[in-house]
């Protein structure tokens, strides 16, 4: 097991990464189909600057997995995936 430990300021964010996995099956691979099935496989961080932290992500060579959105509540959000390929959303109010 790797621990992966990103920072933004006073923010930190830590990943556990286990090389020794079962594989996501395709139907979990998007979110679409992902999102409705249930179990723990995404959760959401709320930042102040959205864009400093998909830059930031970038830099880090994070697997960007969506672009910056503007979703419902209203809030700007993108997802990136862990390195076991689980779903993180970050969102900022607007």
């Amino acid at each position: 097991m790797e621990i992966w430990l990103l920072e933004l300021q006073d923010i930190k964010l830590e990943i556990f990464y286990f090389k020794d996995f079962q594989k996501l099956p395709d139907y979990r691979k998007n979110n679409s189909t992902d999102l409705p099935t249930l179990w723990v496989k995404h959760f959401a961080l709320e930042v102040r600057n959205i864009e400093k932290t998909l830059l930031y992500l970038q830099e880090k060579w994070v697997e960007i997995i969506t672009e910056i959105k503007t979703g419902r509540n209203p809030v700007k959000y993108f997802f990136f995936k862990d390195p076991n390929g689980i779903l993180v959303e970050i969102i900022q109010d607007i």
